[in-house]
C-alpha cells in the first residue's frame, strides 16, 4: 500500500508518491483477468435484502410493477431503474 499524503511532504515528494499510485494501479489492472460482463446478485421484490447498504446494485425479477429491473440502493431503500430498450448500434 502507498501513502499518497504525509504531513510537511513537499511537493516534489508529493509528486513522486502519486506516480507511483498511478504504476501501482495500472500493475494491478494489467494482471486482473477480462472477466466479462458483470454479473449482479439476482433477487425478486420479497427476497431483496432489507436495509442495504448506499451503492449497492441487484437485478429484480419483479421490481418494475411485475416486469424486471435494476435497484440502487439508498437511505436504506432499493431505488427502481427501469430497463430501456434492447442495445443497437442504430441511431
Amino acid at each position: 500500500m502507498i501513502k499518497v499524503l504525509q504531513t510537511g511532504e513537499d511537493e516534489t515528494a508529493f509528486r513522486r508518491r502519486v506516480a507511483e499510485l498511478i504504476d501501482e494501479a495500472n500493475r494491478v489492472s494489467s494482471i486482473l483477468p477480462d472477466a466479462g460482463p458483470m454479473a449482479l446478485p439476482v433477487f425478486s421484490v420479497e427476497t431483496a435484502p432489507a436495509d442495504p447498504a448506499d451503492g449497492r446494485i441487484i437485478f429484480v425479477v419483479d421490481g418494475d410493477g411485475g416486469s424486471p429491473c435494476l435497484a440502487v440502493a439508498s437511505d436504506g431503500d432499493w431505488l427502481r431503474v427501469a430497463l430501456g430498450a434492447a442495445i443497437t448500434a442504430d441511431e
